[in-house]
């Protein structure tokens, strides 16, 4: 009996004495996971601030290592942060499917934290991606969730960047005054942030606005302040978005050859900083600008490279401005029935992502070119749903061009009072 008690009593202490080196071991184990981890993601950090397409690219495979060590040491924190970080570099890629997947799985890591300031950032990025991908209500829900989260930590920095984009939602929705409303509360808070990046995001976003009600010049005021907050902080994508807005504004006034001015400051900085969805819609407009000017081959050159730009952004909306222009370079060159497929593809898009002016603007080609093609009837039910929408957005000019274009119609169709009624409610 005694041996027998020795016996258990030796085993025991050596298996004391066997655990405590164990679990050292794997206490140091973790530690090590835990420092790779955080040390791939500070990289992945350095390089997202970068902000080229190399760089973020290269950020992303950082974070992937990140995120495989984070979650063979079962730490959600670090699992969660990196996949918010991975999000945001993929948006910026215009790899929208993509961001979003990454962002839908910090949700619930962040939930789990219960991290208001973590489940903030992550539900605001759910928002800006399903925004982009044309959803805007689902869009404006997450966005709302965000906005609450935000203000019940007091950060005034994301609860500015969420106003924003709730008025984005609102603009792209065909609400400009409520678009307005939101920027101008967000516009304080950036500044008394002192920040001059989300100030000249805010003042683009304005003078888009100002666009759709009609008022050219205040809307070039804004986007000259935005520009010159941009350009001293040297960032690349907000100068690029305030180039390509003036630019596009002076095309509108008729100033073709200043617009590509604009556009060629604009498109290399976008190219930088691999802002795929930035090229589509710059390329179109520099496309637009050269059909104007006559120069058809240039022009079909940069309408095709930014339809595939914006199928691989998976960016609805560039892709719809593209073939927007497509059908007006191929009405040009006299396929007309080819320009009318070109257009019913781009308003399919519109329709689906919810963006009325793309919609009023393919529903005038239309019109006019069925009008052109003896198809008075088809011409009048496209023209007169322009008409209805833009009544429905608040745009004026565009309520003008429409009775216009139906005035037009009617008299092809004989009726001479309709068409008289027409234009004198496009000239109240």
């Amino acid at each position: 009996m005694r041996l027998l008690l020795y016996l258990t009593a030796m085993t025991l202490l050596l298996s004391v004495r066997t655990e405590r080196p164990v679990l050292a071991q794997n206490v140091a184990q973790e530690n090590g996971k835990r420092a790779a981890a955080k040390s791939a993601d500070d990289e992945g950090a350095l390089l997202q601030r970068q902000g080229t397409e190399e760089s973020l690219r290269k950020a992303i495979l950082k974070y992937e290592e990140a995120l495989s060590l984070w979650r063979s040491g079962e730490d959600q924190a670090g699992e969660a942060e990196t996949l918010t970080r991975a999000a945001e570099a993929y948006n910026s890629l215009g790899a929208r499917q993509k961001a979003l997947d990454y962002y839908q799985r910090a949700v619930p890591l962040w939930k789990a934290l219960s991290s208001s300031k973590g489940l903030a950032k992550a539900l605001y990025g759910v928002g800006v991606v399903t925004c982009a991908l044309g959803a805007h209500h689902q869009a404006h829900d997450y966005l709302n969730q965000s906005l609450h989260l935000y203000r019940s930590v007091g950060d005034k920095g994301g609860e500015a960047a969420t106003l924003e984009a709730v008025g984005y939602t609102y603009f792209a929705l065909g609400e400009p005054q409520n678009a307005l409303e939101y920027y101008r509360r967000a516009f304080p808070l950036l500044r008394d942030l002192g920040d001059q990046e989300g100030q000249a995001s805010i003042l683009n976003n304005i003078a888009g606005v100002f666009r759709v009600f009609g008022e050219s010049q205040q809307a070039l005021s804004y986007y000259e302040q935005a520009l010159s907050l941009q350009r001293p902080a040297g960032e690349r994508l907000v100068t690029a978005r305030a180039l390509t807005n003036i630019g596009s504004l002076y095309f509108r006034l008729g100033a073709a050859q200043l617009a590509l001015d604009y556009y060629g400051q604009a498109l290399p900085l976008q190219r930088k900083a691999g802002d795929l969805a930035g090229q589509a819609i710059t390329l179109t407009n520099i496309g637009a600008a050269r059909l104007s000017l006559g120069d058809s081959r240039q022009a079909i050159e940069c309408l095709n490279q930014a339809l595939l730009l914006a199928e691989k952004a998976q960016s609805p909306s560039p892709k719809a401005q593209a073939l927007n222009i497509i059908s007006v370079a191929l009405y040009r060159q006299g396929e007309r029935r080819k320009a009318l497929e070109s257009l019913h593809h781009a308003l399919k898009l519109w329709r689906e992502i919810g963006e009325r002016q793309g919609e009023f603007v393919a529903l005038i080609h239309l019109g006019r070119i069925y009008r052109e093609l003896s198809e008075q009837q088809l011409a009048h039910a496209q023209l007169e749903l322009a008409l209805q929408l833009s009544i429905a957005i608040g745009d004026r000019g565009g309520e003008a061009t429409a009775l216009a274009d139906l005035a037009r119609v009617e008299r092809d169709l004989g009726n001479l009072i309709k068409a008289k009624t027409a234009s004198k409610r496009r000239l109240i």
